[in-house]
């Protein structure tokens, strides 16, 4: 409602000046011959422009109506035609009425208008038909623009929707791949009658589930929430492994509200389990870091293991986890997250690099 007042609004203004550029026009000359301006008649003649401020919405409309149609153009091209030339006579006999009323009460109540008639209709009609058509093509302009405006919104509406429904999928076919490892562990305990630790892992597996089903579809979740879930994660491989496995947190406790890809290090820590501490009968250590610099979060995943042999990548790993891991980071941020896989001589290390969210920067300030 708004919008259309001030689009009115503006057409009226437009065509006043319009109006008061001509009625000045004809003063300036009148004033160069030292003539004295009639004013009554000079309105009576640029009563027009007036007009047009009255008629411009109905011809806006008209275009709207008749859209721009590329694919008939020739059609189209005779369709605002024909409606332009039933335009500008609707505009002249809509200005020589009024004009006839202005005329009768301000200059000669018995006037003769047949020279005026015609005078005005072969200097105005031609004139009337080619601001139909100006005004026709803004309309049209303005119609394209916002149509272009509309598809750019509804284009990153639907990259933004695609996007969330690949993280989705990816989250997807992380938490099957892990149920599928801890319930292969279990059945290994059963099958070595080692009901307790069992019984105890499924009680762990539980509570871990119970938490995940929680959190459903979140996108990201504060580190010490992820945090959390992870050592519900350890705890079941470490009731199963013992004293074989040892996890050290060095965690910066400012970082923790900070907001990371939920379940972003679980895949990786199962991956430094799987490769770096299970298959050896020493104990293995597993350091988990969280720290910043240059505005960027780092997390860490390392391990002590026997590290990444040569035919694999440093920039990818062979397991669906860390695959969709770096693949929920590009979606989610970009080039702006990266995920790298290194040797440490001995074991592996993987770095995360994230942006810091906003609020930690503001609170540094």
């Amino acid at each position: 409602m708004k919008k259309n007042f001030l689009l009115l609004m503006g057409i009226t203004v437009f065509w006043l000046f319009v109006a008061f550029l001509s009625i000045s026009q004809s003063y300036i000359s009148s004033r160069v011959r030292g003539n004295d301006l009639q004013w009554g008649l000079t309105f009576a003649r640029n009563i027009g422009w007036i007009v047009w401020a009255l008629l411009t919405p109905l011809a806006i409309e008209l275009a709207r109506r008749l859209p721009f149609d590329r694919k008939n153009l020739i059609s189209f091209i005779f369709k605002i035609l024909f409606v332009g030339l039933g335009f500008a006579i609707l505009h002249f006999w809509v200005e020589f009425g009024i004009k006839y009323l202005v005329w009768i009460i301000f200059i000669d109540p018995s006037p003769d208008m047949v020279n005026e008639f015609y005078s005005a209709f072969f200097y105005r009609y031609h004139m009337n038909f080619i601001i139909f058509l100006f005004i026709a093509g803004s309309a049209y302009t303005v119609n394209y623009f916002n149509q272009s405006k509309n598809l750019e919104v509804s284009t990153s509406r639907l990259q933004a929707q695609l996007a969330t429904a690949q993280i989705t999928a990816l989250k997807q076919q992380l938490h099957p791949h892990f149920l599928f490892n801890v319930h292969h562990s279990i059945i290994g305990l059963v099958l070595n009658n080692d009901n307790e630790t069992a019984i105890k892992m499924l009680t762990q597996l539980s509570d871990l589930l119970r938490i995940t089903l929680d959190l459903g579809d979140v996108a990201t979740i504060p580190l010490r929430q992820e945090l959390d879930i992870l050592k519900l994660y350890l705890n079941i491989h470490q009731t199963r492994m013992g004293n074989r496995l040892q996890v050290k947190y060095q965690i910066d406790k400012h970082l923790l509200d900070e907001k990371i890809p939920a379940f972003i290090l679980q895949p990786i820590v199962e991956n430094a389990i799987k490769h770096g501490i299970e298959p050896f009968a020493r104990q293995g250590h597993i350091w988990i870091k969280a720290y910043e610099s240059d505005q960027k979060l780092y997390l860490e995943v390392q391990d002590d293991g026997p590290g990444l042999k040569e035919a694999e990548s440093h920039e990818n790993g062979n397991g669906i986890g860390l695959k969709n891991s770096k693949e929920r980071l590009r979606q989610m941020y970009g080039d702006v997250a990266s995920m790298k896989l290194m040797n440490t001589n001995p074991g592996c290390k993987v770095l995360l690099t994230l942006p810091l969210t906003i609020t930690l920067r503001e609170a540094k300030m």
